[in-house]
């Protein structure tokens, strides 16, 4: 098949070289239309046990071993390349877990993790805007680990968890489960702009979980491979059961589209009538005045004065239609400024991380997201107790550092401010509060945008009316109190070493004539 392994020293060497071209997102010009999802730091080693699991997870042993080579008779050796994960456990772990088990004495590949693969496959986004949708649901930058980026060991895994996401979107939310975890979908989806139609970012999202779905069941089926079932015969159903739901989703949309058209339509035309009744009432109002001063012109005719009245009543009563067509004219505008279609919800302050908002304020990162009116105040608060922490110096660096770095430096300040907290706590209480405290040594503690305000609250003193709460605009101030006594305390720490090394010079300078005075002793003897 290749004939250049025949002139090749190291056969394993090249083997490997050729599957580490081809590994998607670093595959070079020559091996782009061939590039497949497999770690760059995979061997040809495994060529010969990936395919011997493979051949037992679909055919029988006795077509494995007709492509492997090996002789089943006695302990063959086919069997000690199978993976105890794979093709020989699946059976079991399968009827444990609650599925039909497979034909009886036959291997499976059983049930596989959602993938994204049907989302690129039907809604038509590529696989490397899908891998950068994936890193900004999670929030990698260059400080998250290696071996979660794209062509790495453990990236199969990262895409599998954003498909679980993605397909249990629509359940959690109709059981108002997990809403930060929505939240932050929603508005990846709406950073990357991955809307199709005009519709809204939950919408996609819901579309993209059922499509996941339908992939998902079409694959959870035990099956055996045959001649007749083939891969592309099962990605080909996979896709039809897609894209049957995916249209079946669109057809809804544009029925409910076309009722919220209609029902516009209607309220149109009440608002057009409702203003041309107020025109003709607003007619009759002058016609009535009019005859009102004719009245009151011809004072010799009864008549006259009679038909003056009943013109004033016909005022009255264009006045009257007038005010109507006024009062409901507004109505109509209010009508057609209603937003059409799902309207996204609002973020809330303990849905975030402080210090992640704070960069977000900065232009870093996402878009700010948009709070109701009352929990805008508790955002404010968090937000400049950062800004009055940080320096000048690292607030005009943060633009132009890498996303790895901005990160520690908004955590090194959120630590900061905890610190600062901890200390007015102890001078209130005595104590730091649990909600100031990490369960176990060494864990990071990190705070909602939303508990700055509630610490702040807490610190004041309802008796006596004392707020021990620091101040925003003194942060810096106490920063820079605490790096002199920080380096003071060290520049002691210094001397005090430096001392207790020139007591250890002279106390061997005193002691240092005792071996040779024993030793003269010892010659004295001898």
């Amino acid at each position: 098949m290749l004939p250049e392994l025949h002139r090749a020293g190291a056969v394993r060497a090249v083997l490997t070289s050729y599957l580490r071209c081809a590994a998607r997102g670093v595959a070079t010009k020559k091996y782009e239309a061939v590039a497949c999802d497999v770690p760059q730091t995979t061997t040809a080693g495994g060529i010969r046990p990936g395919a011997c699991n493979m051949l037992a997870s679909s055919v029988p042993a006795e077509f494995a071993t007709t492509t492997t080579g090996h002789e089943l008779s006695g302990s063959s050796a086919f069997y000690e390349y199978l993976d105890c994960t794979h093709a020989r456990c699946v059976p079991g772990a399968m009827v444990l877990a609650g599925w039909e088990p497979p034909p009886w004495g036959t291997l499976t590949k059983g049930p596989s993790a959602p993938s994204l693969r049907a989302i690129t496959t039907i809604h038509g986004i590529s696989s490397e805007t899908m891998d950068a949708f994936v890193d900004r649901l999670f929030s990698f930058d260059s400080a998250s680990p290696p071996t979660l980026r794209v062509g790495n060991a453990f990236r199969e895994g990262v895409r599998a968890s954003a498909a679980a996401l993605i397909m249990y979107f629509e359940e959690r939310w109709n059981a108002g489960e997990a809403r930060s975890v929505q939240a932050k979908i929603i508005q990846t989806v709406e950073s990357m702009e991955c809307g199709a139609g005009g519709r809204s970012a939950h919408e996609v999202v819901v579309s993209w979980g059922r499509t996941v779905r339908s992939a998902f069941l079409a694959r959870a089926q035990p099956r055996v491979a045959t001649a007749a079932v083939s891969d592309h015969a099962i990605h080909a159903s996979e896709a039809i059961r897609a894209l049957s739901t995916t249209l079946a989703d669109l057809g809804r949309h544009v029925h409910s589209l076309r009722k919220e058209v209609l029902d516009l339509r209607d309220k149109l035309d009440c608002s057009r009538a409702a203003a041309a009744a107020g025109s003709s009432g607003g007619a009759a109002a002058a016609a009535g005045n009019s005859n009102g001063a004719a009245a009151a012109a011809g004072s010799s005719g009864g008549a006259a004065a009679a038909a003056g009245s009943s013109g004033g009543a016909a005022a009255a009563a264009g006045n009257s239609n007038g005010a109507a067509a006024a009062s409901k004219k507004p109505v109509g505008n209010a009508l057609l400024l209603q937003p059409i279609g799902n309207v996204p919800q609002l973020a809330k302050a303990n849905q975030y991380l402080a210090e992640d908002l704070w960069l977000m304020s900065k232009g870093i990162g996402e878009s700010m997201p948009v709070f109701k009116e009352s929990e805008k105040g508790r955002v404010k608060i968090a937000l400049d107790m950062f800004d009055g922490m940080a320096t000048q110096s690292e607030l005009d660096s943060l633009p132009k550092l890498e996303d790895g770095e901005q990160r520690r430096l908004a955590r090194s300040i959120h630590d900061l401010i905890v610190l600062r907290l901890r200390e007015a706590f102890t001078a209130k209480e005595g104590k730091v509060p649990p909600c100031l405290k990490t369960k176990k040594k060494g864990d990071a503690l990190r705070l909602k945008a939303s508990a700055y305000e509630d610490r702040m609250r807490e610190l004041k003193d309802q008796r006596s009316g004392k707020d021990h709460a620091p101040s925003s605009s003194t942060g810096r101030s106490w920063r820079l109190k605490r790096e002199r006594k920080q380096h003071g305390d060290d520049e002691q720490e210094q001397l005090g070493e430096e001392r207790m090394s020139k007591r250890a010079a002279s106390s061997s300078g005193m002691f240092g004539s005792i071996p040779s005075l024993f030793g003269g002793w010892q010659g004295g003897f001898e």
